[in-house]
């Protein structure tokens, strides 16, 4: 409403769900491609990013960014799950700060159900030197893995063996 009586545009970075290495796990579960969803699961695995603290300030001050690294970055997995499995339900986690030298959560664990019901899980470690960034779809037939945050290839494993899509992200994303 306040963009509206402003006359100014209002935009979201939730642009994941159109890209091209994104719409091809959603056109592959849609497909059938590992069967039956029966799991999701995700790891996310880093220290706080290495840039300006100035750049950095807002994401790690309660009053500035709320619950930290997690509502920065945790945002985008939910919005590209909620478009692709969606909408979350049974939505529940917990949040601490379990190591980092500031003052807003660094760990985030969360269970959920997908539209159809499939559980699922996914936790942030924003205080952990050992990076990892792993989106696992489950299913009767096989699993389809990737990253949410680099441009690895999207891998597909089913009893016929591992076909991979290397659909890189444009150079100008995150920018």
């Amino acid at each position: 409403a306040a963009f509206a009586a402003a006359k100014q545009k209002l935009f979201v970075a939730y642009y994941r769900r159109a890209l091209p290495r994104f719409l091809k796990v959603c056109e592959l579960l849609a497909a059938g491609a590992i069967g039956a969803l029966s799991g999701v699961n995700y790891r996310h695995m880093s220290l706080p990013p290495n840039v300006d603290p100035a750049r950095i300030a807002w994401r790690v001050t309660a009053h500035d960014g709320g619950g930290g690294l997690f509502l920065d970055l945790g945002s985008h997995l939910l919005d590209f799950l909620d478009f692709c499995v969606g909408p979350l339900q049974d939505v529940h986690g917990s949040a601490a700060q379990a190591a980092a030298d500031y003052a807003v959560e660094d760990t985030v664990a969360m269970t959920f159900r997908t539209a159809t019901g499939v559980p699922g899980t996914a936790a942030w470690n924003f205080a952990s030197p050992i990076p990892d960034d792993t989106l696992e779809f489950l299913g009767s037939a096989g699993r389809i893995s990737l990253t949410v945050f680099t441009g690895d290839p999207v891998r597909l494993e089913t009893a016929r063996g591992v076909e991979q899509f290397d659909l890189p992200n444009p150079p100008h994303i995150a920018q």
